[in-house]
């Protein structure tokens, strides 16, 4: 090297302190997110502390294949749960009124009956129906349980012409049918 020249580095571009500026970002959100996020040790969401991490005398650790969202639910699944006492009587009532249909009954007769137990745009639907034209003429069993719920329930009621199948909806504490489903016995 020639005397009086030496060797410079040259200095970092803009570039390297934008991603290093941005890297740090991300490392402390990550910590934050860990510090924050994280589930506490007891498998609790919202248990922190040393209270929260002594565990009880004589507790089997178990790992959940699905974290704990902190929702809490019914343990019974909906299809599991048996239909409320008034979703089943909701629903005997209907079907005993759409079944009802003796010679002279006039279309505006029956579906007023039936309306009754429907919910407004189930009974506004009925009102285009020829009661001349179901199938079945009594209920024939009590009603069953096909799935439950809090505010919704499917219910069958055995008819001469088959299982009619009711989803009923509580909407302002009364019960009513919402859809109706027959299911023609095999001939």
């Amino acid at each position: 090297m020639a005397e009086g020249a030496s060797f410079r580095m040259p200095r970092p571009g803009w570039r390297v302190y934008v991603a290093a500026g941005l890297t740090l970002v991300v490392i402390v959100v990550v910590l934050v997110a860990r510090v924050r996020g994280g589930s506490a040790p007891s498998g609790r969401p919202g248990a922190r502390g040393a209270a929260a991490t002594a565990p009880s005398p004589g507790a089997v650790a178990t790992a959940s294949p699905v974290p704990d969202d902190g929702v809490l639910t019914d343990p019974t699944p909906p299809s599991k749960q048996a239909a409320a006492p008034e979703a089943l009587a909701a629903a005997t009532a209907f079907t005993k009124a759409w079944a009802h249909h003796p010679d002279g009954i006039t279309a505006a007769q029956w579906s007023a009956a039936v309306g009754k137990h429907a919910d407004p745009v189930l009974a506004k639907q009925l009102t285009f129906t020829d009661p001349r034209l179901v199938p079945a003429t009594t209920v024939t069993g009590p009603a069953v349980s096909l799935a439950g719920g809090v505010s919704s329930a499917s219910v069958g009621v055995p008819t001469d012409a088959g299982q009619v199948v009711l989803t009923c909806t509580l909407v302002g504490g009364h019960w009513t049918v919402s859809d109706v489903d027959l299911q023609r016995s095999p001939e």
